[in-house]
């Protein structure tokens, strides 16, 4: 990870199933992130019928971690 991004930081998403943490995927400094169909099928098997993300930003600057609050999101199948 580097140390004094020159922009706000990065994301960490984590991803639940039936309030199990199946996938965590930090230090994401891009505009947009994908959670793959293939990814669904190796953390659950078949489909999920729902699934959680956990999404918080965080930035290190001078030794120090600044972090916003997690935002919750949560995606149904239908």
């Amino acid at each position: 990870m580097v140390e004094n991004p020159s922009h706000e930081g990065y994301f960490e998403i984590e991803v639940y199933v039936n309030d199990v943490l199946v996938r965590t995927v930090s230090a994401i400094d891009d505009d947009t992130w994908t959670y793959f169909s293939s990814w669904n099928t190796d953390d659950n098997g078949p489909l999920a019928d729902e699934i959680v993300f956990k999404l918080r930003n965080y930035l290190t600057y001078e030794g120090l971690e600044y972090t916003s609050d997690q935002v919750t999101l949560t995606v149904n199948k239908e």
